[in-house]
């Protein structure tokens, strides 16, 4: 609808002028925009780093203290560990788990709503890319509105 009937009233301000031109543009800008936000979108939904749940490691490491006597529980391997994924995590990042995807994230910063998936260490540019796009979408948008108005366009509201 929006490509339809708002995108072609912004040629029709006043053909020719700056008006115009400076629709046109926006128009253009904005669609530009979509396009990005749309492409960030889906590769922030792609892969997050999640680590592979139920480690051998962890299984036998568990044995081990078990046998040895060493509370499973100390606050010394809950660092180690995650007893919810059953796995060793890495000594070179910081490893989060998180409990509304139930898996352990390696630099996990937060879990998106609007992305329903983690941002981590693989898709946090990604992630930063489609806010900016969504940003700049949105403000694009609010200019064209305001030129709208300015104008007293009522056609490009259709």
């Amino acid at each position: 609808v929006y490509f339809s009937q708002v995108f072609p009233a912004g040629a029709s301000v006043l053909p020719g002028s700056h008006s115009a031109v400076y629709i046109q543009g926006l128009h253009w800008l904005h669609l530009v925009l979509h396009v990005l936000v749309w492409y960030y979108f889906f590769k922030t939904r792609g892969d997050d780093g999640a680590l592979p749940l139920r480690q051998d490691a962890y299984e036998h490491n568990m044995q081990e203290m078990t046998r040895c006597g060493f509370p499973v529980s100390h606050p010394a391997t809950m660092l180690d560990y995650c007893h919810i994924c059953r796995l060793v995590r890495p000594k070179d990042r910081p490893v989060k788990h998180c409990s509304l995807c139930m898996r352990c994230i390696p630099g996990q910063d937060h879990h998106c709503s609007l992305v329903d998936r983690c941002v981590g260490f693989k898709n946090r540019n990604y992630f930063i890319g489609y806010t900016a796009s969504l940003a700049g979408a949105c403000i694009v948008f609010c200019m064209i509105g305001a030129h709208a108005l300015d104008q007293g366009e009522k056609r490009m509201w259709l």
